[in-house]
């Protein structure tokens, strides 16, 4: 991360810490069987956890309706629990990084990650090297910023466009990540500073921590949902991807 900014570099240690939670890297085939077992049979099931949702055949108001309920499980989960004690170092991490930011941040990854695969993508690890990469871009899209959208449909396309060899998201990622990181880094800096202020105070603390899942959560999730949701539909719409 030597080329990184300051902002980046701060970005990237809080998804290095969310990462450390317990559950923080999500299984997707155990999720998609789960997941699609109460609506497909196994056979459909099958075929989804080995060309995704899409090709598969799966339509786009059941993904978006899945997506949707997941939302919702993961906004309770994520108002209502705390792993601080299981991160291996948080204590000394919170001393720069406030322990209930990398909490929330795992929440977001976790939602990021079921989203991308209910609406069909392979799995993450398949895009070669660029694991933080790509959630850095699903984060950016959460948070609104401009070029992680543009990315995010680059992330698409090689997981669809079988001509698309990795390398070439990979050089895509590395002109991208760096001012995507950089940008969250900078939200999350003003965010941080607001909740080191606030844990003086237990309540108000614990009232900025619900606050932020209420006022945060729901609409990164929804925002991720919905470029998701278009950015399928313009490729099924254009015939760039086809169920098999």
């Amino acid at each position: 991360m030597g080329s990184y900014t300051s902002d980046a570099r701060f970005w990237f240690n809080v998804l290095d810490m969310a990462l450390k939670f317990p559950g923080a890297k999500i299984d997707r085939e155990m999720f998609l069987q789960k997941t699609y077992e109460k609506y497909c049979d196994q056979a459909t099931v099958d075929n989804i956890l080995r060309v995704g949702a899409h090709e598969a055949g799966i339509e786009l108001t059941l993904m978006e309706r899945m997506a949707g309920d997941t939302i919702k499980q993961h906004t309770g989960i994520a108002a209502g629990t705390s792993f601080v004690a299981g991160i291996p170092g948080g204590l000394v991490m919170a001393a720069t990084i406030p322990a209930d930011v990398a909490q929330f941040y795992y929440h977001v990854l976790v939602a990021a990650q079921k989203l991308a695969y209910i609406f069909g993508l392979k799995s993450i690890d398949d895009t070669g090297n660029n694991f933080r990469e790509v959630l850095t871009v699903f984060i950016g899209v959460m948070a609104g910023v401009g070029e992680a959208e543009h990315t995010l449909n680059e992330v698409i396309d090689s997981q669809f466009n079988k001509t698309l060899a990795h390398i070439t998201l990979g050089k895509i990622l590395d002109k991208t990540v760096a001012r995507i990181a950089a940008v969250i880094g900078v939200q999350l800096t003003k965010k941080s500073a607001g909740r080191i202020i606030a844990r003086i105070v237990p309540f108000v603390s614990g009232i900025v921590s619900g606050g932020m899942t209420l006022f945060s959560y729901v609409p990164m999730c929804n925002r991720l949902k919905h470029k998701l949701y278009d950015s399928i539909e313009i490729k099924k719409n254009n015939g760039t991807i086809r169920p098999l």
